[in-house]
């Protein structure tokens, strides 16, 4: 896959799971893709909730974009940065004015957006093979260690 069919699927699936990593605990939670492009991959939070402060003491993620449909997603590992560009605050507004007060607070109730301007993809594809494989008896606990290997469900038992 090319890097902008890549592209082109995280338009198409912009709702995705963001993964972080705190005090060596895992945090994972379900985001909305506010833009993908040449400037890289933009989403935003509140700057109260607890996102924020995990993306700041550590900016490690991976995000994971996933299409149903297809059998396929794709995840994006890299490092995050706090968007200061004022023109992205602008560009936001101009897209939904009544979200003005949020984005353009500093404030502990603004927002705080990021972006992942470099990083690594895999992307990841359901065959018939492995469906056969999750088919025959691998039992519930082990599916997702099937998953894991992505080939051969038996390394689960």
């Amino acid at each position: 896959m090319s890097s902008s069919e890549i592209l082109q699927f995280i338009k198409d699936n912009p709702v995705f799971y963001l993964a972080t990593c705190i005090d060596n605990e895992p945090r994972v939670r379900v985001m909305r893709l506010y833009q993908a492009g040449g400037d890289g991959i933009i989403f935003n939070t509140s700057s109260r909730k607890s996102l924020h402060k995990q993306l700041q003491a550590n900016p490690a993620v991976e995000l994971c974009f996933y299409d149903d449909r297809e059998g396929m997603q794709v995840r994006i590992r890299g490092k995050v940065q706090l968007v200061e560009d004022p023109k992205v605050r602008n560009e936001m507004v101009e897209n939904n004015p009544v979200l003005a007060a949020v984005v353009f607070s500093r404030t502990e109730e603004g927002l705080a957006i990021y972006r992942l301007r470099k990083g690594r993809a895999k992307v990841w594809k359901m065959d018939e093979y492995f469906q056969l494989k999750l088919m025959s008896n691998v039992e519930l606990s082990s599916i997702w260690m099937a998953m894991y290997d992505g080939a051969n469900a038996h390394s689960a038992h």
